[in-house]
């Protein structure tokens, strides 16, 4: 959260998920960040790449263990078409799973106790599909009136 009291930008304590396999079962961690202190509000590249990569490499996890993911496949293949042809950001972010994500992760892990490459792949995924959620935010003109990215 940006507090601007004083001309001077604090970024307030906020939690960061991430996720593990523990004896078997998904384990979400949360990690407090402290505030700080900044000069300018920070700010974040386009990682349209990245991301395009670790939906890549979600999609041939997937055909590797041919795994039933229900409409993931499609939802992730759509995503990654919108990507290339520029398509609305925050399609994007709800077609690749931002807010239901994990479910896509629930759904492999079934029937495993532990997958070392599954935990790899997700954490990229998630990861860069934060980053990506964060870019966009940032680009928002919220001061003309409305959602304009």
């Amino acid at each position: 959260m940006l507090d601007d009291d004083d001309d001077e930008l604090y970024i307030k304590a906020c939690n960061v998920a991430q996720w593990d396999v523990r004896d078997g079962y998904p384990d979400v961690k949360y990690y407090a960040m402290s505030g700080f202190y900044v000069d300018a509000t920070p700010g974040f590249r386009n990682n349209h790449i990245e991301l395009k990569k670790a939906i890549a490499e979600v999609l041939k996890y997937i055909e590797t263990r041919r795994a039933d993911v229900g409409e993931w496949k499609e939802r992730l293949q759509v995503s990654l078409n919108m990507l290339e042809t520029g398509a609305n950001e925050l399609h994007i972010l709800h077609n690749a799973g931002l807010y239901d994500i994990d479910a896509l992760w629930t759904l492999l892990l079934r029937g495993r106790t532990s997958d070392v490459h599954l935990q790899r792949v997700s954490m990229e995924m998630t990861s860069q599909l934060h980053h990506y959620a964060m870019w966009v935010i940032n680009r928002i003109d919220w001061h003309k009136g409305g959602l304009k990215v």
